[in-house]
This record gives C-alpha cells, structure tokens and sequence, in this order.
C-alpha cells in the first residue's frame, strides 16, 4: 500500500467504529481540529492545574482506554452534544497527551488526511528536561512533507509553559523523536538522564528512551499504544546485538518516506519489536497487569 494511502486509513486503535458519525461535522482545518479534541479531554495530571479542575480518583480509569471508539463511547455518556461543543472540565474523558493525539489522529484519517502518532519528548515543559510526550506528525499536501502537531497545546498551554513556537508546526528540536533521543545519547552529545517522565521520576534514562524508540516504531506501524504499556525489548536492557538493531530503529523511524517499506519490515520480522497480542500495562490508576489486545 503506497505510505499515504496507508496512512490516511484508521488502525484498530484510531477507528472510530458506530461512533463514526460523530465525526460528521468535524472542521477540516488543523488548528479548528486541535481545539475540538481540547475541549473533549482534560490530562489526569495538568487538568487541575490549568482547568482548576480536580480529577476523580473513581474516574482516573478512563487513562486505560486504548480504542477511539470506546474513548467516543465514553465521551458521548458524559455530554452527547456534538464534539465540536466543547464540554467543561468536569464532563470531559479524562486522558493524557496520547489521548489527544490519537483521537486527534482518527479525526485526520476520518477527513481522509494522512497522520500517524509520534511519541518521543517534549522540551517545552520542564527547563533543561525533556519529557515524554506524544503528539501526531500531518502530512502537508500543499508543501510536500510532514508536519508535527501538538493536538494538546491550548492556549493556557502556551502561557504556562511560555512556548513561543507555533503548536500546529513543532519544530524539529522541541520534540525530540525517540529515535532521535537515541542517537543524542549514544553520541554523547546529551545525558541519558535528560529524558523521561520528570527529573525526579525513577523513569527516566536509557530506559525511557529505550522504550519510546520502540513505541514510535509501533506508532508508525499504526500500533497506538498507552504510554506505559511494555512489551519485548521494551521492557529489558538490551545485548550488544540488540544494540546495533536499535541503532538501526532510531535510523529508519526518522527516514524519509522512501524507508517506509524497511521500517515496516523491521517492525514484522523482529519478535523483540513487534507489539504481541498480550501485553504488561503498568498504568496510574491501577496494579501492572496483562492486557489483551485487539489487534
């Protein structure tokens, strides 16, 4: 399938299923849409800080919903007025950074655009951290290219964080692709422990790096995860030939559209980076536990 076609079309995670026709009225232009999926979701952990809402501790669940159409299902019980009416704080899905973009990515794909979901680090939140982060790489049909789009970033956002750049075309070393992270590292050009969930966290390091190297190979095989499922090399330190494989990950996951082929055989034909049917989740709301996908 040629690489836009492919993308243009929902994964199992992004479509929207008999939810779909909610997505009718959906506006077609790149900031309109990032302001609908802002007002549908509020972050389990900014949401008290930017909306003065509190999170329910009986509703923190709702982080571990995978598909579109159950995040649709859920959206509608709290407000089934159309997604384009923002809700208040307290009736949107509770979500986190991976939420906005992956139903911002099904919007996309729904009005025919290609998207696929990056996951990597943003440097524009804590000063000299960079924290892991999901957003969605556009394709520009007018300018030929890709484009990174922070589907989250409001403009309270842009307040509280002081970000000066234009959230609706990141630029390339604001977000930091994990394969890019990867290769910062190895080099010696920046400290490991510069990347992960915060400063203080024990997630943070090459292992950090490590695993969202490997989930944005998945995200671009249109496998959507939760930040913190794991699975395969995922979740181990690596040998010395498993090294040099994802020496090769961190190329091919920021390779132009002519290693679309390769980075999708990679992903097929090593055990250790393809998404099983089962994986370990170790979401905040709950103990780690097995999880079967639909896939």
């Amino acid at each position: 399938m040629d690489l836009l076609e492919y993308y243009a079309k929902q994964s199992s995670f992004t479509d929207p299923g008999e939810f779909g026709i909610m997505f009718a009225d959906l506006p077609r232009d790149i900031p309109d849409l990032c302001q609908v999926a802002q007002g549908l979701i509020i972050h389990y952990i900014d949401g008290e800080k930017l909306l003065n809402c509190a999170i329910p501790e009986e509703r923190l669940p709702e982080v571990d919903i995978r598909y579109v159409t159950k995040m649709l299902a859920r959206i509608k019980e709290l407000d089934d007025r159309p997604l384009t009416e923002a809700r208040s704080p307290e009736k949107r899905l509770i979500g986190c950074c991976r939420d906005f973009a992956t139903l911002f990515c099904a919007m996309t794909r729904y009005l025919e655009t290609p998207a696929r979901v990056r996951i990597g680090f943003g440097a524009y939140f804590i000063p000299d951290f960079n924290q892991d982060h999901a957003i969605v790489e556009c394709w520009d049909n007018n300018e030929k290219c890709w484009r990174l789009i922070d589907p989250e970033i409001s403009d309270l956002h842009m307040a509280e964080y002081s970000i000066a750049f234009d959230p609706h075309d990141v630029p390339r070393d604001q977000f930091i692709l994990g394969g890019q992270a990867w290769q910062m590292c190895r080099s010696g050009q920046i400290n490991a422990d510069k990347f992960g969930v915060d400063p203080k966290s024990e997630f943070r390091g090459w292992s950090a790096i490590q695993h969202k190297l490997i989930q944005d190979l998945a995200a671009q095989n249109k496998i959507e995860l939760l930040l913190w499922d794991v699975c395969g090399l995922m979740g181990r330190s690596p040998s010395e030939e498993e090294l040099d494989l994802l020496d090769k990950v961190a190329v091919l996951t920021q390779a132009g559209n002519e290693a679309f082929s390769e980075m999708q055989a990679i992903y097929e034909n090593e055990p250790s980076l393809k998404v099983p049917p089962v994986i370990m989740s170790y979401s905040p709301a709950s103990a780690p536990s097995e999880v079967m996908l639909g896939i």
